[in-house]
């Protein structure tokens, strides 16, 4: 029984190890059979994706091979291009692009990146945006193709300058990207490098370098030169060195970018282009600009080719032609480009496109720079309309193209034109930037200096007043400006003949000038002969004397013995000796003058003949007649030899003796000789001749100088009954006879005489020249003056109501013309009133005082008007 027992036991054992085995082993064949099932799972999943993979690329390259096929985006002209675009656009609607899957968000990115070659950043964001959408949705932030969908955002977000949105988008990429793919992957160095493109924008150069590094040393070591990344990344960091002023090291790193590009791409592909563009720009920092322009044409040439004239890049590099062309001298050349740039921007960006602007204000100024100021103008007026525009009155753009016109305006003589330009040049500037900042100065010179050469002396003095003493304050007493605006006030007293003020002024800017830049600068030169001509003009010979020799010597050492200031500077100097009894010493500096004058000029010379006669007049001043004979018949005898009689027909070229009495204003000496000259055309040339003609008029305008009127009014009477014959009574020079013996007949109270050449002249006139002419209108008031005088003052505003209105329609409501009429409109009513005190003529009169004084009031402001 034991060992039944114990056979019962071991059965039972058995049983149970066999049991545990055969169940293991069934464990087992199930284990065995779920991984099988897994497996199969695993492999009909992996053939699905497989197959969806497959299946979106030959969607996607069926949308390139469809749509795209036989088209090289970087091959593609302007014409191409827009072929493309119509394609992309039809694209919008496809099949490819409705449905919200993958394959949709591969081909909007692949349109995105065609956008982006192409330039067009605004249509290529939009659709970068929606497969960014799409495959965060379906595929989750962290996947690669989500990421380089970010990628390709930001690249378009930098082009358009939405640096705060690229900062962001970045930020975010750059650390998914580094998390998720490591700092190695194409991606995360694409990222680095924006980032470093972001920061260099903004000029964070240190941060910006550092980013470029990075990218470049990993890229040269996992990449390889060759690729395109690492050929990015040189580019960029050129460029950051052309910005840190690193030229020779840019100019490395572009030439080894320009070999790469060449071999991987071939010569004429954007990269390359954009490379030598580059390299173009470095060459113009260094003053290389045969080099730039070389290069520039080159690169020019193959983008118009390869990218199509309307490519942001070929648009640069128009511009970029005509920049090293303007730096070269050569603006005519500079143009062409110049528009062409500005015509594919007007086209691309708008008009009111900074870019744009700056372009039209650049071809204004290359018009001007040639002083071709007639052709700049509209440039000038167009960019400052888009500045208004765009900017506001305010902008410091918009208040320098108010300078600009101002300047082009005046270059022009266009006075008037240019006045309100400078009006609200200062305006602006005193209002935003007060009245003492040096930009408000020179605008107030600038306006006074036009005021000056418009002929408004006195308001143009106010301004220079002004401007020098806002120039002591800020820059005090002997600075140049000061120095040059107080020359400027004293240049005006001198034009004015107020010799005295001018000689004060020169005198300040003369002492100024000798303590700033010392007695042998250019200004301090400059000054001391322009304060002689002050001082000598005011009779102040004695002060002037010093002057004159100072500059003699000066310019004796700076341009010779044989110059023309020197024999100016001579016969000044003999001249102010003359004025003070130094007749010794006046002499000797004549006869220096002389020899110098025969010298430079020769015998036949007039400067040389005056001075021949004026040697002889001072001899004869000495008492030392028979001495001056010699020089009198010499003068002569040059006259008749060498310019031939024929050439006696001016005042200045009588004779010696004849000359210097009339520039004395000695006029009663000069009429023998003037009357020999005379005698002697009528016998050579006929009384009918033109100049002897002239010579008539000349002699009755001496002896009216003379107060001799009746010889002077029997010359021009004479001089008319022959214009009548020869020239006719319509003629100019008739005319011009006819008023001017009616003016002096009128100021001998001949006022009857007087009338009829008037009247005749007028009726001539309004049938030649029409009712409004100036001359026409200056008549009808010499009549209302004539019939003033002779009390008949109903017929006196008849005329003078004429003339104003004929002048309104001629100059405008507020022409300053217009003061003299009405000021004498409202002494004829107030003399009318007071012989018909009830007739209403003081109400009339006061009406015109009114106008005449909001008259005077506006033109102050600009003009100043000269005393009727």
């Amino acid at each position: 029984s034991m060992m039944t027992a114990t056979a019962f036991v071991a059965i039972i054992i058995f049983g149970g190890i066999l049991t545990f085995i055969l169940q293991a082993e069934a464990a087992l064949q199930q284990q065995n059979a779920e991984q099988e099932r897994l497996e199969s799972l695993r492999q009909q999943e992996l053939r699905a994706v497989v197959q969806e993979e497959a299946r979106r690329s030959e969607i996607v390259n069926g949308f390139v091979g469809d749509m795209l096929e036989d088209i090289h985006l970087y091959l593609a002209g302007s014409g191409n291009k827009e072929l493309i675009l119509r394609i992309l656009n039809e694209v919008d609607n496809s099949r490819w692009t409705r449905d919200y899957s993958l394959e949709a968000a591969e081909i909007l990115g692949i349109i995105a990146d065609t956008l982006l070659s192409l330039g067009e950043y605004a249509q290529g964001e939009r659709h970068a945006s929606r497969s960014l959408e799409i495959r965060r949705a379906l595929l989750g932030e962290d996947d690669r193709a989500t990421l380089q969908s970010m990628n390709t955002l930001s690249e378009l977000l930098l082009k358009q300058k939405r640096d705060e949105e690229a900062g962001d988008l970045l930020a975010s990429l750059l650390e998914t990207a580094r998390r998720v793919l490591g700092d190695e992957d194409i991606i995360t160095l694409e990222a680095l490098s924006n980032k470093g493109r972001l920061l260099r924008r903004h000029e964070n150069y240190e941060q910006s370098f550092s980013a470029y590094d990075e990218a470049l040393k990993t890229s040269r070591r996992v990449l390889g030169s060759d690729h395109e990344f690492t050929l990015i990344s040189i580019v960029r960091m050129a460029l950051l060195l052309k910005s840190l002023d690193q030229l020779e090291e840019s100019m490395a790193l572009n030439r080894e970018a320009r070999l790469i590009s060449r071999r991987m791409k071939g010569p004429e592909h954007p990269t390359t282009l954009s490379i030598m563009n580059n390299m173009g720009t470095l060459y113009v920092e260094n003053q290389s600009f045969e080099l730039a322009r070389s290069l520039y044409e080159e690169t020019l040439q193959a983008s118009r080719r390869v990218r199509g004239d309307d490519h942001p890049s070929t648009l640069n590099l128009f511009n970029n032609m005509g920049h090293v062309l303007t730096k070269l001298g050569k603006h005519d050349q500079a143009l062409p480009y110049y528009k062409e740039a500005l015509q594919g921007r007007r086209k691309r960006l708008g008009d009111d496109d900074p870019r744009t602007q700056s372009l039209v204000i650049t071809i204004g100024t290359q018009y001007a720079r040639q002083r071709s100021f007639e052709e700049s103008e509209p440039y000038f007026a167009e960019a400052l309309d888009m500045s208004l525009r765009t900017n506001g009155e305010r902008d410091p753009q918009t208040i320098m193209l108010v300078e600009r016109m101002a300047d082009v305006l005046y270059k022009q003589s266009k006075y008037e034109e240019s006045i309100p330009f400078y009006e609200q040049a200062v305006e602006n500037k005193r209002l935003v930037y007060g009245n003492d900042d040096p930009s408000t100065l020179l605008a107030i010179a600038n306006q006074a200096r036009m005021l000056a050469d418009y002929g408004a002396y006195q308001s143009a003095i106010d301004l220079y007043s002004e401007a020098i003493d806002i120039s002591r304050r800020i820059h005090g007493s002997d600075h140049g400006l000061t120095i040059r605006l107080t020359n400027s006030i004293g240049n005006i007293y001198f034009k004015l003949s107020m010799y005295d003020d001018s000689a004060n002024y020169h005198t300040e800017a003369l002492s100024a000038s000798r303590r700033t830049n010392g007695e042998q600068h250019i200004q301090t030169v400059r000054l001391a002969g322009t304060t002689a001509e002050s001082l000598y003009m005011n009779g102040q010979h004695a002060e002037a004397l010093p002057l004159f020799h100072e500059a003699l010597k000066v310019s004796r050492s700076q341009n010779g013995d044989d110059h023309a200031e020197t024999l100016r500077l001579l016969k000044r100097i003999a001249s102010s000796l003359s004025n003070q009894e130094k007749y010794p010493e006046a002499l000797s500096c004549y006869r220096d003058a002389l020899a110098t004058s025969r010298r430079i000029n020769g015998d036949q010379a007039l400067e040389t003949i005056q001075l021949i006669g004026q040697v002889g007049v001072l001899l004869h001043r000495m008492n030392r007649s028979r001495e001056a004979k010699p020089y009198y018949l010499e003068a002569l005898e040059l006259i008749r030899l060498n310019l031939g009689e024929e050439a006696i027909t001016t005042l200045d070229t009588v004779d010696p003796m004849g000359v210097w009495h009339y520039t004395r204003g000695e006029y009663t000496d000069s009429i023998p000789f003037l009357e020999e000259a005379l005698f002697r055309q009528r016998q050579r040339l006929g009384n009918s001749h033109p100049r002897t003609l002239e010579s008539l008029r000349n002699m009755g305008y001496m002896f009216y100088r003379v107060g001799m009127l009746e010889k002077s009014l029997s010359c021009l009477s004479e001089a008319i009954q022959i214009q009548r014959v020869v020239l006719g009574s319509e003629h100019p020079s008739t005319l011009t006879s006819m008023t001017r013996l009616a003016d002096l007949l009128a100021s001998q109270a001949r006022n009857d005489e007087a009338l009829n050449y008037r009247a005749e002249a007028l009726k001539i006139q309004r049938l030649v020249l029409g009712n409004t002419h100036p001359n026409t209108v200056d008549s009808i008031e010499a009549i209302a003056d004539i019939y003033f005088h002779q009390k008949e003052f109903a017929k006196a505003r008849s005329f003078l109501v004429e003339a104003l209105d004929n002048k309104r329609v001629e100059l405008g409501e507020d022409h300053h013309d217009l003061i003299w009429t009405l000021d004498s409109l409202t002494k004829v009513l107030n003399a009318w009133d007071k012989t018909e005190p009830d007739a209403g003529h003081d109400v009339e009169a006061e009406k015109y005082r009114q106008m005449l004084e909001d008259l005077r009031d506006d033109s102050n402001t600009t003009t100043s008007p000269s005393t009727p």
